[in-house]
């Protein structure tokens, strides 16, 4: 069964919820980044040769005792990752998709890859969508709670961004249907 709306569907997203709840980590963020690594997409592998859901690398797999080939041992291995970095890095989720799609060494980089400067956002827009299906919505673009995310832009309430992304988000699916 594929739970979701329009492109934003998942259908191990019973599993990755359950998952990131006992981890500590907001369900709607461990969806972002399947969504946006695989498409939660089990069979899923990159040119690099990350595999399965979260798109975890072999020596990353390895590192954390999972089988990436196997959909519950891949699925707890992203999480444990994202509850790894989240410590890691105090919450800061900028800080953790850095590290989960570019390695721990990229973060602070002043130019990042390219392809990681896409991801962020790209993964923070998802991890909204999640929350606005999920009725999860936290108060700031990838909050754990805190306002630590606000000291950057000076913003803090994100409500109607989240309101023009989502209605923005909306419209183009309906073009595309």
């Amino acid at each position: 069964m594929r739970i979701g709306i329009g492109a934003l569907t998942c259908t191990y997203q019973p599993q990755i919820t359950a998952a990131a709840q006992a981890a500590g980590i907001p369900p709607s963020l461990a969806l972002a980044v399947a969504t946006q690594e695989s498409g939660c997409n089990q069979n899923a592998v990159s040119p690099a040769g990350a595999t399965g859901i979260m798109q975890l690398m072999p020596a990353t797999a390895a590192g954390l005792n999972v089988d990436p080939h196997d959909v519950n041992q891949n699925i707890q291995g992203g999480v444990d990752l994202l509850a790894q970095l989240m410590k890691q890095f105090n919450g800061n989720v900028t800080d953790v998709l850095t590290a989960y799609n570019c390695g721990p060494g990229c973060v602070g980089k002043a130019n990042l890859p390219a392809e990681t400067q896409n991801y962020i956002p790209s993964v923070q827009a998802l991890q909204t969508q999640w929350d606005a299906l999920l009725g999860t919505s936290d108060a700031s673009p990838g909050s754990t709670g805190s306002s630590e995310n606000t000291a950057d832009t000076g913003v803090t309430d994100w409500t109607p961004l989240y309101l023009a992304g989502g209605l923005g988000l909306l419209a183009l699916f309906m073009l595309r249907s």
